[in-house]
């Protein structure tokens, strides 16, 4: 027994070897073509970086030879601010390079920074030219923002019915927007009959992609026994997931379960800390949602030994750090309704 346990252990061991010295193989193809010039080849290396840096250098190198995926990645950059200051104007700049090449996803871009106004003037005649484009590709985002100009009236007529119609088409591509739309639109009866449980059942495919508007509805739905049996616990397990995204709602009701027992064994440093966390937040939630948090974290506090207190804001100050260390690059996934 320990002689075919050692030679399978030899052969899965080889295997891995054969692996790693392939991917490095590749690598230093790539680099090798990279180094001539060759577009494609700047482009995988610049997926494959290991930082957003080297990333960016590689994105660079290729999109000044015109190759559209590169300058999308670039244009993403300037967006979020990836590797360089940010710049939206730059963006749309990059964008409109690739979005002239045809390419689906910087078409898409393009038309929601023509919807927005960043590093444009806002234009919806514009962003739908831009975004029929890329769904004429049967691209799921385009899709999914289609639904969302449809939903909201810009630069079309309101339609809900129209909205649901696109929604329906990208949440089939798995597009995680998409499908949270759709849970709204089924929770809300707007363009389709109200069905609760329909509505859960888009939520939680979104939220499984970490959606973060997914997760709370979830964790709502949840809590209150909505299209779904009544589980504290599984409310708190989503809500959770948006908090640790760093979703002031979500950290709200989070802080709400930890004060009140629900779904979880009552604790005020735990509340104390998610509901400091939310405040850090001004920006994130109105300001009757801020002044009534505010309110109840003073009553809360009224009721806590300094002890806890401390303890409390240690907590919080802990999770901020911890989160800029480990923190994604980008944006939170979010739904635009």
């Amino acid at each position: 027994m320990s002689i075919v346990i050692l030679l399978i252990s030899c052969v899965s061991m080889g295997l891995h070897l054969r692996a790693q010295e392939s991917a490095t193989n590749s690598v230093e193809i790539l680099e090798a073509k990279a180094a001539k010039g060759d577009a494609k080849a700047q482009c995988e290396l610049g997926g494959m970086a290991a930082d957003v840096a080297e990333a960016l250098k590689w994105y660079r190198k290729a999109a000044e030879q015109n190759y559209a995926e590169a300058q999308c990645e670039v244009a993403i950059a300037y967006a979020f601010g990836l590797g360089v200051a940010k710049d939206e104007a730059e963006a749309v700049k990059w964008f409109r390079k690739a979005a002239a090449q045809n390419l689906a996803k910087a078409q898409c871009n393009l038309g929601v920074c023509y919807q927005k106004g960043q590093g444009v003037a806002k234009d919806d005649a514009e962003a739908i030219k831009w975004i029929r484009k890329a769904v004429e590709q049967d691209y799921a985002a385009a899709q999914g923002m289609l639904g969302i100009c449809y939903y909201k009236g810009q630069g079309v007529a309101q339609d809900y019915v129209e909205a649901v119609t696109w929604y329906r088409k990208a949440a089939g591509k798995d597009d995680a927007e998409a499908q949270y739309n759709l849970g709204v639109c089924y929770e809300q009866g707007k363009g389709v009959a109200p069905d609760a449980v329909e509505a859960v059942n888009w939520y939680r495919k979104a939220a499984e992609q970490n959606h973060v508007d997914a997760e709370f509805n979830l964790g709502n739905s949840y809590l209150k026994g909505q299209g779904v049996a009544e589980n504290a616990m599984e409310a708190v397990k989503w809500y959770r997931k948006g908090a640790e995204q760093g979703d002031a709602i979500s950290q709200t009701m989070l802080g709400y379960c930890y004060a009140t027992g629900r779904g979880v064994l009552k604790g005020n440093v735990e509340a104390y800390k998610w509901w400091l966390l939310a405040l850090a937040q001004k920006n994130k939630m109105a300001s009757t949602q801020e002044n009534a948090l505010r309110e109840k974290v003073a009553t809360l506090r009224r009721n806590m030994p300094k002890e806890e207190i401390a303890e409390g804001e240690r907590q919080m100050l802990a999770w901020v750090e911890q989160r800029k260390k480990t923190a994604a690059h980008g944006n939170v996934k979010r739904g635009q309704q």
